[in-house]
């Protein structure tokens, strides 16, 4: 660290050059699923809470943390202090599916998996989560058939999601009370 660093340790350096340090929910092969220490973010937040460092924070990845066999709903949100969000800088998203075998598959907008999402993001505002950033994270998962099968079609498609989702978020709007242009449906387009 004397030739990189000028002697400072990475903590004294990141702070100076304002760079968070991510922890990050791991990623679990089928059958070992809650063995990895600190696999669930309600750890994480518990780390970070005792270490008290301003530029320390997580990086949720939903696919990941329900391949822990964590029940997003009921496990983490129902479970979260009411400043967990405040902890968390990154959201890795993809339709909400376990990790093995299924993982990075296009968000659809209008689909279920747009609808989950927001409602997990939202709960996460209300807990802090407000100047975060969300990707979508794009790896080996499926892409779509036809002339959505090319590798740009997966992208566009689930960033107009995701550019739904921060939409309605920044409006503060309750999952329950979602219109239908989140949905990607206009009630000025009656043939649709």
């Amino acid at each position: 660290n004397e030739k990189l660093l000028g002697g400072k340790s990475i903590l004294e350096y990141c702070q100076e050059k304002n760079v968070y340090i991510l922890l990050e929910t791991p990623h679990s092969s089928q059958g070992n699923e809650g063995l990895w220490r600190l696999y669930n973010p309600l750890h994480f937040q518990n780390l970070i809470r005792k270490l008290n460092s301003p530029i320390l924070r997580m990086t949720i990845d939903f696919e990941q943390t329900m391949g822990q066999r964590i029940d997003i709903d009921e496990d983490l949100i129902k479970n979260m202090p009411s400043d967990f969000g405040k902890f968390v800088h990154v959201l890795h998203v993809g339709e909400p599916v376990p990790y093995y075998g299924t993982a990075h598959i296009p968000i659809a907008i209008g689909g279920h998996g747009m609808h989950v999402l927001y409602r997990w993001i939202y709960a996460l505002r209300k807990t802090g989560f407000k100047d975060g950033i969300i990707v979508f994270e794009r790896g080996s998962g499926r892409r779509g058939g036809g002339e959505s099968n090319q590798p740009g079609a997966v992208f566009e498609e689930s960033v107009r999601a995701v550019r739904q989702i921060v939409k309605y978020l920044d409006q503060d709007v309750e999952p329950k009370e979602l219109p239908p242009e989140f949905f990607g449906i206009s009630m000025e387009n009656p043939e649709v």
